[in-house]
């Protein structure tokens, strides 16, 4: 095997293993959504439902990329390229104006949260593989051009922060739960998250235009 198939494997590998690992998120971010009733908590249950179907989507499109490739058949990959970014960008774009009205909505009658626990584990978890992805994304990206992986890496960057949101939002909303303003870390956190996942869009499309420009000029 060439290095160059050995790196195309290494890619289906990592989309693959990104949807399997995600597959179970949104049962358990579920669970913990039902345990503490927040809206961070909630707005990331949404976000990973979402993130599953075009982690899934991705992987599927890359298949069909290889086999154009090994002259199995014939398909523009560019374009497939570009339909997998686009649905990363539309995912994160959804998910912002969800979880962003959703945060507004709990801002004017804010609720004090329940069992943390799980949520807390989900989020340590997330910090540790979402991590780990952005950082396997982001290198494979830099070894061969790819509209997928760019748009994996700033996925899963996303997700890392969020995560570390998520972590800061909940411990702190516990910790000071005596103050009254303890009240609006949850929505306001959420607000926070949801711009994490606005400048990631933001940047896939940019990165589109730019490409675009670059073929144009050559």
């Amino acid at each position: 095997m060439s290095k160059y198939q050995g790196l195309k494997k290494e890619k289906e590998r990592t989309l693959r293993a990104a949807w399997m690992i995600s597959a179970s998120a949104p049962l358990v971010t579920g669970f913990a959504f039902y345990q503490s009733g927040s809206v961070s908590v909630l707005a990331d249950f949404f976000r990973r439902t979402l993130e599953l179907m075009v982690l899934f989507s991705n992987w599927l499109i890359y298949k069909k990329i290889l086999k154009s490739e090994e002259g199995v058949k014939e398909i523009d990959t560019k374009k497939l390229e570009g339909y997998a970014a686009r649905g990363v960008m539309g995912v994160m774009a959804i998910s912002f104006f969800v979880i962003f009205l959703n945060a507004l909505r709990q801002l004017q009658d804010p609720q004090p949260l329940g069992e943390i626990w799980a949520a807390m584990i989900i989020g340590i978890l997330g910090i540790l593989v979402n991590g780990s992805f952005w950082w396997k994304n982001r290198a494979l990206a830099k070894k061969e051009a790819s509209s997928i992986f760019y748009a994996q890496w700033k996925l899963y960057r996303a997700k890392a922060l969020m995560d570390v949101t998520l972590i800061i939002i909940l411990s702190s909303s516990r910790i000071f739960e005596a103050y009254p303003l303890s009240l609006y870390f949850d929505p306001v956190g959420s607000i926070i998250m949801s711009f994490f996942l606005l400048y990631s869009s933001y940047s896939i499309w940019l990165n589109k235009i730019k490409k675009n420009i670059r073929g144009l000029s050559e």
